[in-house]
């Protein structure tokens, strides 16, 4: 942040004004304290644009710490998908999605054992969607107890 500084009253009747950002000064020194009101002007206006340029700093760093990491979740989940789909790796044996609220299908659903259901462990995902696109090596096999039995397409009985 930018910092003013008002100097004593010089011999003229005139008075200096600093502008201080990070390691560079900057000195406004009007010719008689008829310009001190513009010597003032002029350094609220370099130390507005200081922070401005500031904040346009941070919001950059902001935005391209989340671009890349946007860029490492989208590699993950090409490199997930591209495990998936080759065979090379399954996440869950079969699966059996639920909504949290029965008949829901809408809102957030349970990966569950399909034998331990809601005696077990299980994964929350927002929407059904939401599981479809972090595991698409999942897809529905079944429906059982209300819920849509899933699992690996490369895990299928042949």
């Amino acid at each position: 942040m930018a910092e003013i500084t008002r100097y004593a009253q010089k011999a003229d009747g005139s008075r200096n004004v600093g502008v201080q950002i990070g390691a560079v000064s900057v000195l406004f020194q009007p010719s008689g304290p008829e310009h001190d009101a513009d010597a003032e002007r002029l350094a609220e206006q370099v130390a507005g644009a200081a922070d401005h340029l500031a904040q346009l700093g941070l919001d950059v760093a902001n935005k391209s710490a989340s671009i890349a990491d946007l860029r490492r979740r989208v590699e993950a989940s090409e490199a997930r998908l591209s495990a998936s789909l080759d065979g090379k790796r399954r996440f869950f044996g079969p699966v059996l999605v639920k909504p949290n609220t029965d008949g829901d299908w809408g809102g957030t659903v349970w990966a569950l054992d399909p034998e331990k259901q809601e005696g077990g462990r299980g994964i929350m995902f927002a929407s059904l969607a939401e599981l479809r696109l972090e595991h698409p090596e999942l897809w529905p096999i079944g429906v059982m107890d209300g819920g849509i039995l899933m699992d690996a397409w490369t895990m299928l009985p042949k």
